[in-house]
């Protein structure tokens, strides 16, 4: 029998439902560059996903200008708000 020591769980929306405060914040971080989104924008094309795929995301929708990493530091900077 194999011995489990380790179990990863997703806490996200069990006990603080976060996706309203990562929108609001996508919404503001990309009105900075001079993009427009709304909250149905993010829900289709961003809800669910990983950090990396949501700057690609709005970096090709939109032809940011800016580099993923920053983009994403950006936005954690502003959803610990």
């Amino acid at each position: 029998m194999t011995t489990k020591s380790l179990f990863v769980f997703d806490m996200d929306g069990v006990l603080i439902e976060s996706e309203p405060f990562w929108r609001t914040a996508q919404i503001e971080v990309l009105a900075n560059y001079g993009a427009s989104a709304t909250v149905e924008d993010c829900i289709e094309h961003t809800m669910g996903k990983r950090l990396d795929d949501i700057a690609a995301t709005w970096i090709q929708m939109f032809n940011l200008s800016v580099d993923a990493k920053r983009w994403n530091q950006k936005l954690c900077k502003r959803s610990s708000r």
